[in-house]
């Protein structure tokens, strides 16, 4: 069945063979729409993950989120967020992991993936935020880390960069053939990468080149948007949306514009872009009771 006509129990029952399976199921038409969990939220009677979930995001991914000790702006610390925020969507939940986070404190970071596991997070996006210039290495060594732990295989790993400034290091460097290879030796289940456009040197081919190759090993491939363009005028983003699809990514992000999330129109506009009205509203209107 494709992704975002799952209900929310029967994607909680996949594991990540099967939630991969009904993403390439979905014909690139699944999004994952970003928040911040350390600003206030948007508007103060929901959060931000509400927001983006009624206007079209299938998975709600969570940045500079502390699963230790965890805050949702507009929920009480009475609830556990991440099953709040599940009920009151009917969305599964990802987070964002550093991989200089594993350097600073091992047992730390041990008890982060354990507790991802047992809150039932399903998404982990290994990457890294502005300005922060991790190397392959170390974010192989978290994907070995991480694999240590999750033994059941119940995290489904996405793994890349979000940002290149093409000097230092190019989008076919990091996503050269040898690292792809190792990212499948390594257990990752898909890519992430610029979307075309939004980052030097990602321009259609290019970005393509990197998800057929990724695609042909056995990873699914997600494009991001998280430079500020997901606040852009719309035809921008139905532009980028449809290059997007053109490349052949299977998941599309959209970042949060450092501040709290997309605006809500965007992530509207991107979806009726890759999946038609039809879809769109679907996913909007459908109640989490059915």
């Amino acid at each position: 069945m494709k992704y975002f006509s799952c209900k929310l129990e029967d994607l909680l029952e996949m594991d990540k063979i099967a939630l991969k399976k009904s993403i390439v199921e979905a014909n690139g038409r699944t999004i994952m729409g970003e928040m911040i969990c350390t600003n206030q939220q948007t508007y103060p009677e929901i959060t931000d993950a509400e927001l983006i979930s009624s206007f079209g995001s299938d998975i709600i991914l969570l940045n500079q989120f502390d699963i230790l000790n965890p805050i949702i702006p507009g929920l009480s610390v009475d609830f556990d967020p991440i099953h709040k925020i599940m009920d009151l969507t009917g969305k599964l939940i990802g987070i964002i992991i550093e991989p200089n986070v594993i350097s600073t404190n091992k047992d730390n970071f041990d008890n982060m993936i354990a507790q991802c596991i047992r809150t039932k997070v399903k998404f982990l996006v290994i990457t890294s935020n502005p300005g922060v210039q991790d190397t392959i290495e170390q974010y192989l060594n978290t994907l070995k880390r991480i694999n240590k732990i999750d033994i059941n295989k119940d995290l489904t790993i996405l793994l890349g960069k979000l940002h290149f400034n093409n000097h230092n290091e190019t989008i076919n460097d990091f996503f050269s053939e040898d690292n792809i290879l190792l990212l499948k030796e390594y257990e990752a289940d898909g890519v992430v990468l610029p979307s075309p456009g939004t980052c030097p040197g990602s321009d259609l081919m290019t970005i393509k080149n990197i998800i057929d190759n990724a695609h042909k090993h056995g990873l699914i491939a997600m494009t991001t948007i998280a430079t500020s363009q997901e606040d852009s005028d719309m035809e921008t983003i139905k532009e980028i949306a449809l290059l997007n699809k053109m490349a052949g990514a299977d998941i599309h992000h959209i970042g949060d514009g450092g501040v709290r999330c997309a605006s809500p129109e965007n992530i509207m506009a991107y979806s009726i872009a890759i999946r038609g009205k039809r879809h769109t509203y679907t996913v909007m209107a459908k109640s989490i009771k059915r």
